[in-house]
Order: structure tokens, then sequence, then C-alpha cells
């Protein structure tokens, strides 16, 4: 099946549900939405050894749809191996569907929610199940993702199907992370700002500077070089929010924004106009960060 299509499965559209835990299991996915750090832990299969490297996750839930996008770095001796994937909840059938890209593979993989026990949306278990190959063998594959508040661990284990094994299932990896807290100093930097007027309008970019966060007040600059006035920042509720006001010759505009996956998405509202301008930017010059 193509990615697309395999995709489509979990976003086609939903017909009312009874709350459950299935409703319950989309949440909590979304919920991962942030930056995480830790260790990624693997099994050697020819000595039994494992191995830990240093690992970090930066998960985007989208606003449009049941999905997550994850990209997970894990420094490999000499260089830094990067995962990039989208995760995909139906509810109605209680699958899960990814289609990942890694060291120039494109994979797709579905998956049965075979058990999920949700306590609150920070706690909570859900087992994944599907048949797959691992080590260029045909097997069962055991995701296990597990949160307890600000940490995640997902264990993946396997049960190959091709000749009597008696260890059932082996541990092949482990990810383990924890919850980065917010940090505003990533927003300094330039921002490029796509303030379209309408979804399918061409894109209409401007710049965005900021310059200092310190003491939790913004300074810098937008749109033409507008000198940022009342910019204050919040990191208390699990991500980077901001807020400021511009102002030109055409009048005042209070932008508000939020930084969820390294990304920013905000609106900017034209005190007494009938203006509300809906925007993402992308960061395209980092601050140097002593």
């Amino acid at each position: 099946m193509h990615p697309l299509a395999l995709l489509a499965l979990a976003i086609a559209p939903l017909a009312p549900l009874q709350p459950g835990v299935e409703v319950d299991a989309l949440d909590a996915i979304r919920g991962l939405d942030g930056r995480w750090r830790g260790e990624l832990g693997y099994r050697d299969y020819q000595s039994g050894d494992w191995t830990r490297l240093p690992a970090r996750m930066i998960a985007e839930a989208s606003t449009t749809g049941p999905y997550l996008a994850q990209r997970v770095e894990f420094d490999d001796p000499g260089h830094t191996v990067i995962g990039r994937e989208v995760i995909a909840v139906d509810v109605r059938s209680k699958q899960l569907a990814t289609v990942a890209f890694e060291r120039g593979v494109l994979s797709q993989q579905l998956f049965a929610m075979t058990q999920v026990d949700i306590t609150a949306p920070e706690e909570w278990v859900i087992v994944l199940e599907a048949d797959g190959l691992d080590d260029e063998r045909p097997a069962r594959i055991r995701l296990t993702q597990e949160r307890k508040g600000p940490r995640l661990e997902v264990t993946k284990q396997v049960r190959f199907v091709d000749g009597d094994d008696p260890e059932g299932w082996l541990v092949r990896n482990r990810l383990t992370l924890e919850r980065e807290q917010p940090d505003a100093s990533a927003l300094l930097g330039t921002w490029q700002v796509d303030l379209r007027p309408s979804p399918d309008a061409p894109a209409y970019l401007k710049t965005l500077r900021i310059t200092s966060v310190a003491n939790g007040i913004v300074e810098g600059d937008f749109y033409e070089g507008s000198p940022i006035s009342n910019g204050v920042v919040n990191t208390a509720w699990d991500a980077v929010h901001l807020s400021f006001t511009t102002a030109d010759g055409s009048g005042t505009y209070h932008t508000a924004a939020v930084l969820r996956g390294g990304r920013l998405e905000g609106t900017t509202h034209a005190l007494g106009r009938s203006f509300l301008g809906v925007w993402s930017a992308t960061s395209v010059e980092p601050a140097a960060v002593e």
C-alpha cells in the first residue's frame, strides 16, 4: 500500500464515538507534542550486549488531523542518525499507522492497539503489535509505550516466526526520554513568517527577529522592522508562549504565538480593524547561545 494511502486509513472522516479508551489513545499520542531527550539502548544480536546512545526527539501534533510527526536523533559513533516518522491513529478500528524515513529508507507499518491503559492524560500504557521483519527475518513486533508524567519509555520486542525460538519475545531496543522543560531561549534568532491571507494563497513571507527574552521580556522587531513593544513570554504551560505589539503608520498590531515542535504558530490582530492573520514560522537563523 502506498504510504499516503496508509495514512488515509487514519484520516478518513470519523463517525461519532462514545467516550472510551480509543479516543483517549489519540489524545495520549498527540500529547507527546514537544521536545524530549534521553537515550536509545539496543541489543546486538550477535553478542547479546547492550549499547546506549544519546537520543533526542521533537514531536509535533497536527492541528488538522489525528497525526503526530516525530523527528528522532541518536548519536551513533562518528555520526548522528536522524529518523522521521508520521503517526496516524484510527480510533474506530484500534489501529495505528506509521510512515517512517531513516537512513535513506522509507518504510510503513500498520499496528493493532492490543492494550490501551490510560489513567490520566500523562499516565498511560499503549501496546502495539504487527507482523514485519527484524534482522531480515519475519517476526511479530511489539511496541510498548509507557508514559509517566515527563518520562516516556518505548520498548521494542520481537518474536521470530521462521523457526523454533525458545526465548520467545526478545527486547530489541528501548527508547527512554524525559520531556525537556520549555526554554524561552529557543525563540532567539530570525524567523521566516508566512503571512498569507488564506490557506490557498501564495506565500507572503516576512521576518520576525527576537533579540532578547531576558527576564521574560521579548525584544526584537517584526514585519518591516517595526520594534516589538509589550513583549512577554510564558513557559509555564508545557510550551513557549509569547505575546507582543508592534505599530506602524496603519495602526497597532497584537501578536500571540506558541512554539511547538520547532515551529512558531501565531496570530496577528490589527487593533480596531477586522483583520486577523493566522501564520506559521520557521527558524532561519537561530541565535548563538553562550
